[in-house]
């Protein structure tokens, strides 16, 4: 799956991706995280980073994950909301606000980005995704069946490319930055060897 946005990468992008099943996705715990984007002037866009995903137990069943992205942006002053000024979110805050718990008195949600999909592994098969971390969404707070598209709260089970299912499943992903092949990726802690692809 490649990770894209619309944020301008001069706002410092930092995006990490929590793997679990549908409901259940701990964004706090994250099995990869990567800083940075790379812009892409053909699609307008800028990658942000490439993730794989591999069933951890059979080559099929259901995975859920939750992409979270935190970036430079001006906003409301929450102390004065009559004053704009810079806020400049940590990653750890974005993935407290994905989780539904409060950033605290005089916080904003402003640029915290939350996408969620979930996924149906099949033996045999790969699925190639695209999933863009929209500006539009900066702030939108979705429950953890939902994911935001274009500012709006939307069902996982009606977004392209969701296959909803309640079975237990794990995953293993690796998040790799740009489109080059690494020296080496960053893992998931605990992760098991597995085999199959998506």
């Amino acid at each position: 799956m490649e990770v894209t946005t619309d944020v301008a990468c001069a706002k410092n992008p930092k995006t990490s991706l929590a793997v679990g099943t549908l409901g259940a996705v701990d964004a706090t715990v994250p099995a990869s995280s990567t800083f940075g984007c790379e812009p892409d002037a053909d699609s307008g866009l800028s990658r942000i980073g490439r993730v794989v995903l591999l069933p951890s137990e059979s080559e099929s069943g259901p995975l859920a994950f939750t992409v979270v992205t935190a970036f430079t942006t001006t906003g409301p002053n929450p102390a004065d909301p009559s004053k704009t000024i810079e806020l400049n979110p940590t990653l750890e805050s974005c993935q407290s606000l994905a989780m539904g718990l409060s950033l605290g008195e005089g916080s904003s949600p402003l640029g915290c980005l939350v996408a969620r999909r979930a996924l149906q592994f099949r033996e045999g098969h790969r699925l190639t995704l695209s999933l863009e971390m929209d500006s539009a969404c900066s702030g939108t707070l979705c429950d953890d069946t939902t994911t935001c598209e274009a500012g709006t709260c939307r069902d996982l089970c009606e977004v392209e490319g969701s296959a909803c299912s309640s079975t237990s499943a794990t995953g293993r992903a690796a998040m790799r930055h740009g489109t080059a092949e690494p020296e080496g990726s960053l893992e998931p802690q605990g992760a098991e060897d597995t085999s199959g692809s998506m």
